[in-house]
């Protein structure tokens, strides 16, 4: 079935190369194009990209549906992080899922995230205001930042996707790198046209499999699979241009859903300070969409 996004933006005006793929494999199937027309991506290096048994683009193409195990540990020692932030600062949480009604008690939001099954049987639906939420996870930075920083927001990203999935809310995920003077226009280094690219890493109606959706957000695809990717209509220039961040404006012009949001924090090879960051960032996107449905 061909999917609604598929090759639905792709514009060349205003900002720039605007590229919106409804799925992973497309987006690989632009990389593959590009590759095969003689524009291919050939720095890929195990220190900078994060993972050191890929040695080529075609390596990272081959293996963008699979997450690392010790990544997808990550998200779920990221998820366990959360219960104090979220029974501190989320007080009606736990009102958006009960026991049913021959139990009459309130969900452990920390049992839930343990993951303990008793705790999540039993429940009834209630009523919000928007059961099926977007989120759209920046995962650009500059050069200068390491993998590691990176993948921390991607950890706290997905554990929060993970924690609304098992909320009853279902989840549609994309991915989202943009970035200024990718290409170089009548010879002006770095004030070229500029990138932006978004992909569609899980439907809402899908279920949420952590080792796909690690993969298709993280550092090292971001390094690999999105630089590739910039040379799908072009050759890019030597440094394919400055990481821009992405907000929730960005993210619901390109997805066009009026109520998607960006999680996107301001990056730091501080890991302590990245941690905050990304805890701050976690509760303003559960205030939006559980506290304001969305809105």
């Amino acid at each position: 079935m061909t999917d609604e996004h598929t090759h639905r933006i792709e514009s060349r005006e205003a900002w720039g190369d605007s590229i919106v793929r409804g799925s992973v494999s497309q987006m690989l199937e632009d990389c593959r194009r590009a590759i095969s027309e003689g524009r291919r991506f050939d720095r890929v290096d195990g220190d900078f990209i994060g993972r050191d048994d890929l040695s080529s683009i075609e390596d990272a193409i081959e293996n963008a549906y699979k997450g690392v195990p010790s990544d997808v540990a990550k998200v779920s020692e990221w998820r366990q992080s959360l219960n104090a932030l979220l029974d501190g600062l989320i007080p009606d949480l736990r009102q958006k899922m009960v026991y049913s009604e021959n139990r009459g008690r309130q969900i452990s939001v920390r049992r839930l995230l343990d993951g303990e099954a008793k705790f999540r049987r039993g429940r009834k639906r209630v009523p919000v205001a928007n059961r099926s939420v977007s989120i759209v996870i920046d995962i650009g930075m500059l050069g200068g930042y390491s993998a590691e920083a990176g993948f921390m927001r991607t950890a706290a990203a997905v554990a929060i996707c993970d924690l609304l999935e098992q909320q009853d809310i279902r989840v549609e995920i994309w991915g989202m790198s943009r970035a200024m003077g990718s290409y170089n226009d009548n010879g002006r280094i770095g004030y070229g046209r500029n990138y932006e690219g978004l992909w569609k890493v899980k439907a809402s109606d899908a279920p949420l499999n952590l080792s796909t959706v690690v993969a298709g957000t993280s550092a090292w695809f971001f390094r690999t699979i999105v630089f590739q990717h910039r040379h799908t209509h072009r050759e890019p220039n030597m440094g394919m241009g400055s990481t821009v961040r992405g907000t929730d404006e960005v993210a619901r012009r390109l997805t066009g859903n009026d109520k998607a949001v960006c999680f996107s924090v301001q990056m730091t090879n501080d890991l302590d300070r990245m941690k905050e960051s990304c805890k701050a960032e976690t509760t303003r996107i559960v205030e939006i969409l559980l506290n304001k449905g969305g809105e």
